[in-house]
């Protein structure tokens, strides 16, 4: 009798189920990878738009041209086109306004500039930046220099360093 060469079936759907796992796995952490990139990209440039607060502020004396609300879908809160970025570095602006929606899944409010003047903050001396990341937190920076990350999206959270009640 001649002996057989060659694999059982057995042994190809072990195989088969093995590649399957492994797969599986390397897909999950590429999906957290690209998470981690989209939250970075956020953050970064957040911390641009930051910058370019100061400049208007260097500029004009005030934040308040770029201190513009909500931005998100809908009529309420309107793209970064429309929200109304005025001054030298409203069209920057914009600009990293859209990086940064880019990067956001779709939610009535994906970023925010402005402050709580209910707490006697002023549009013209100060300012917030928050935006929601893609873990559902926010990431905020504000005029005090402080920033925060992983800040629920709550009244509460809005107290913390470098959100809207907390600039």
């Amino acid at each position: 009798m001649k002996a057989r060469s060659g694999f059982t079936l057995i042994e190809l759907l072990v195989v088969i189920a093995i590649i399957g796992l492994l797969s599986s796995i390397v897909l999950a952490s590429l999906n957290a990878a690209r998470e981690r990139g989209r939250e970075a990209a956020i953050k970064s440039q957040v911390l641009e738009l930051r910058k370019l607060m100061e400049l208007t502020y260097s500029e004009h004396g005030s934040y308040a041209g770029l201190n513009r609300g909500w931005i998100g879908t809908g009529a309420t809160n309107p793209t970064c086109e429309n929200r109304g970025y005025t001054g030298t570095f409203g069209p920057q602006a914009v600009a990293v306004c859209e990086g940064i929606v880019s990067n956001i899944a779709s939610h009535e409010n994906r970023l925010f500039t402005g402050v709580n003047t209910d707490m006697g903050f002023s549009l013209a001396a100060h300012y917030s930046i928050m935006a929601l990341l893609p873990d559902g937190t926010l990431f905020c920076a504000g005029s005090s220099g402080a920033t925060s990350s992983g800040v629920p999206f709550s009244l509460a959270g809005y107290l913390e360093p470098g959100c809207y009640s907390n600039p």
